[in-house]
């Protein structure tokens, strides 16, 4: 024990020489999806718990961590240039280190070396609690400090069996993770080679965690996983998602749950009687269904077609009349002619869905479809994306006035000057990719639940004021 405590000491004294007497300062810059977020966050509390402080200002790091998204060629191009442009506050002099992370840094570590060769290390995935001991290496010191004590719920952050985390979202609700990786093959994406196979976490890690998200104030939890719907089935031979549900819900303080990133043929019966039963469910889904042609779906590996999908739809509806589901499409995929473009805009006018994202097909190196024969050429994808979004805006906003003069319950955010309102979210509305309700109305305040008269509505958002009922 003698022995272990000098070679801590030394390898703190190393560090804190490199940095006149104190322990480097960190931010860490997180890019890409919800999951993203969740390892950034478990990432800023492992350097808590081996005593780095933590700025929000990179004018102010010692040490720059970019954790990367690398899914597709617009993600890959975003990441790099946040690294280059941070570069520069180690060519001035003032950052020491600058560490990229995640999944370009599994994906394609080559072209960061490549293209900024400021980066001093790049860790994949599945080592970013590494970086701790990464940043004593870098900066002259190789003893990793396992003993440091972990700082407490004050901070946000308490050890735990799940990990603990600090939270970088809105203190009201968080993102909950229930699985890593992907069992699919879909030829056009390489989630599977990034973040490998589906893993599930234990239920009652999970029921751990939301337990531990509850007692620190948060009032939503928003499950994401890859996909989300087939949680537990690798773990426990079965879909557990329903009764992951059943648990969080009678978690004292958790006022919604929502879930994204569902799979069309994992969206079962047994799924939706559950989300039907428990009020606490958000009568919201994400099912990316990607197109609906049966021959485009298959030449993306993927399963169903436009009357399959539109059965589940039926399905959802009729459990849940009010439910709002969002979906995505790809448009100019390999070999997708205008007939079968043609397909998905009639299935849109059908669907009449509440939400609709859209990206143009991005012909990933790695993947089969980048392969291919009839690759679309860019200006129709993108012709086709702009007739797209444009039948779904009208069918948003038709939606939308379907909720004029209806009370609903909007979670308040924050205040906006610009609309002179409130800006919340319904259940109908995910953070940061759906719309929001302003409320207009004394008394307010970030966090809190209203009940709210819908007044007004456009493609996206609506307009309300306080209900004085």
């Amino acid at each position: 024990m003698i022995e272990k405590e000098r070679k801590r000491n030394a390898s703190n004294s190393a560090l804190h020489g490199a940095f006149h007497g104190r322990l480097p300062k960190c931010i860490v810059v997180s890019l890409g999806c919800p999951k993203n977020t969740v390892d950034s966050e478990r990432l800023l509390a492992e350097l808590l718990r081996h005593g780095y402080s933590l700025t929000t200002n990179a004018e102010d790091a010692d040490v720059i961590i970019v954790n990367t998204c690398g899914f597709i060629k617009a993600a890959v191009e975003e990441s790099l240039d946040v690294l280059r442009r941070l570069s520069r506050y180690k060519r001035n002099g003032r950052a020491r280190s600058l560490i990229a992370a995640g999944c370009l840094c599994s994906r394609a570590p080559e072209l960061i070396k490549r293209f900024v060769p400021q980066v001093d290390a790049c860790l994949p995935v599945d080592k970013l609690l590494e970086i701790p001991r990464v940043i004593r290496s870098l900066n002259g010191a190789v003893t990793y400090d396992k003993c440091s004590k972990l700082r407490d719920d004050k901070d946000g952050v308490r050890k735990e069996p799940f990990g603990a985390r600090l939270l970088s979202t809105p203190s009201w609700y968080s993102y909950l993770k229930l699985a890593e990786g992907c069992d699919r093959s879909c030829s056009f994406c390489v989630i599977p080679m990034i973040r490998g196979s589906q893993s599930s976490r234990k239920l009652e890690e999970i029921e751990a965690e939301a337990m531990w998200l509850a007692s620190v104030g948060v009032k939503e939890l928003i499950l994401v996983a890859q996909e989300t719907t087939r949680y537990g089935f690798d773990l426990y031979g079965k879909l557990m998602l329903p009764k992951l549900l059943r648990q969080l819900v009678k978690i004292e303080g958790i006022h919604w749950v929502r879930i994204l990133y569902g799979f069309p043929t994992t969206v079962t019966d047994e799924l939706i009687e559950t989300m039907a039963a428990l009020v606490k469910v958000v009568r919201y889904i994400d099912v990316p269904f990607q197109h609906v042609h049966p021959e485009i779906l298959r030449a993306m590996r993927r399963p169903g077609d436009a009357e399959s999908y539109l059965r589940l739809i039926e399905r959802l509806r009729s459990a849940m009349p009010d439910i709002a589901i969002r979906t995505t499409f790809i448009v100019g995929f390999p070999g997708e002619s205008e007939a079968h473009f043609e397909m998905l805009l009639e299935f849109v006018r059908e669907a009449k869905l509440d939400r609709v994202g859209a990206f143009t097909f991005s012909p990933e190196p790695e993947t089969d479809a980048a392969k291919f024969d009839g690759q679309v050429p860019d200006e129709v994808k993108l012709e086709r994306y702009k007739r797209l979004m444009e039948l779904q805006s009208y069918i948003s906003f038709e939606r939308n006035r379907q909720f004029i003069g209806k009370e609903i319950e909007v979670l308040i955010e924050s205040w906006s000057e610009h609309k002179g309102a409130w800006v919340g979210r319904s259940y109908r509305d995910a953070p940061e990719i759906d719309g929001a309700v302003y409320v207009s109305g004394d008394g307010l305040k970030p966090g809190e639940f209203a009940k709210v008269i819908v007044e007004g509505s456009d493609e996206y958002d609506l307009f309300a004021k306080l209900s004085q009922r």
